[in-house]
């Protein structure tokens, strides 16, 4: 007789906490949206935004970001001036918390 049952969460948790690392490691938290995707050529979707993450527009960058990740965009914004929207984690020390629990 079982007298309890585990249940493994292997869904959303992971895959957004996946995202979130590669987005805080390989993009320093800020990438533009065109290079947010996935698949190549007409088979291209766009990934889940993680936790604590949003896709900001060119124009409100200034109103929502703040210190480290404001200067990462405001550079990779310099650096493609056609960029329309950025993909950026909002809030960096629960991202970060979130990624070393």
């Amino acid at each position: 007789m079982v007298d309890f049952i585990i249940f493994i969460k292997l869904g959303e948790s992971n895959v957004k906490n996946k995202l979130l690392r590669e987005l805080h490691d390989n993009y320093e938290g800020v990438v533009a949206s065109s290079d947010w995707t996935n698949g190549s050529g007409r088979f291209t979707t766009k990934k889940a935004i993680p936790e604590n993450c949003a896709e900001i527009p060119i124009y409100n960058v200034e109103r929502v970001l703040k210190g480290e990740v404001l200067k990462k965009a405001k550079r990779l914004i310099k650096q493609r001036p056609k960029i329309q929207k950025l993909i950026a984690i909002i809030n960096l020390r629960k991202a970060r918390n979130l990624i070393n629990s």
